[in-house]
């Protein structure tokens, strides 16, 4: 990782972390690079406020490379804008039960980095 984004992108990654802390879907629909729809983003939204409701938190995180990941959802959709990193997140509750999470990372106009949303190719 390149050290000079390594900040910004430990920014999202505590701004991350903030949103399971807090109870704060408000702050992680924030996140998102601005220009998407709410229908863009509603039911990863959705799928957070389950986790917050069934207190999760963030246990582990990665940070790499963005690559694709081979999943069935990219036949149709991807990525926007294109992701440069992609974040891993383990999130656990207070009964010990895991949930794996990813989210991708692209720069913003303003040089900071923001979570990308998807878009039908």
């Amino acid at each position: 990782m390149d050290i000079e984004n390594k900040p910004t992108v430990e920014e999202l990654l505590l701004s991350l972390k903030s949103v399971f802390i807090d109870k704060d879907t408000a702050l992680f629909q924030s996140l998102f690079h601005k220009g998407h729809k709410e229908v863009d983003i509603r039911s990863l939204v959705q799928l957070i406020d389950s986790f917050i409701f069934n207190n999760y938190i963030v246990k582990e995180y990665q940070i790499n490379r963005y690559v694709e990941p081979k999943w069935e959802v990219f036949k149709e959709f991807s990525y926007y804008p294109n992701p440069v990193f992609g974040i891993s997140l383990v999130l656990e509750n207070d009964r010990s039960k895991t949930h794996d999470l990813f989210l991708a990372a692209s720069k913003s106009n303003e040089g900071l980095y923001s979570l990308s949303y998807y878009v039908e190719k």
